[in-house]
């Protein structure tokens, strides 16, 4: 335990220390260069507003794709799986598929039902398990 928390504690003031280097090598350099600090707040503000933009626009996207690996790679739930959630009046089906960005499900109605991973991770479910003679 002690040599796992070690290691650990090496890691992070590495990248601590690291991180205060190119820091102190980015100042060094603009100093050099004669930057103005002006100039340089103006383009950072307007590279981190596109940034932020950038992130905000796709957040969704990569959540559900988040979603989706969890799913796939975490849960019990494979394809061919019955399985229940509850919501509302409940739905019942069977998994057909896990995308990226969506979970399907073919109800015992024969509808297919297109959850959305980050949903389908926010709801209540129960995988059906058959009973082997």
């Amino acid at each position: 335990m002690t040599t796992t928390f070690q290691t650990r504690r090496k890691v992070v003031i590495s990248k601590v220390i690291n991180v205060a280097i190119i820091v102190i090598s980015i100042l060094l350099i603009l100093g050099v260069w004669e930057v103005n600090s002006e100039d340089l707040g103006i383009y950072l503000t307007s590279i981190f507003t596109i940034i932020g933009v950038a992130f905000f626009a796709q957040w969704s996207h990569l959540s559900n794709i988040t979603a989706g690996v969890i799913i796939f790679l975490t849960s019990p739930l494979k394809i061919g799986d019955q399985i229940h959630i509850y919501e509302g009046d409940g739905i019942e089906g069977a998994i057909t598929d896990i995308g990226l960005f969506f979970t399907t499900i073919i109800t015992e109605n024969n509808q297919r039902l297109m959850l959305t991973n980050t949903a389908f991770m926010q709801k209540l479910w129960s995988v059906k398990i058959s009973t082997l003679k």
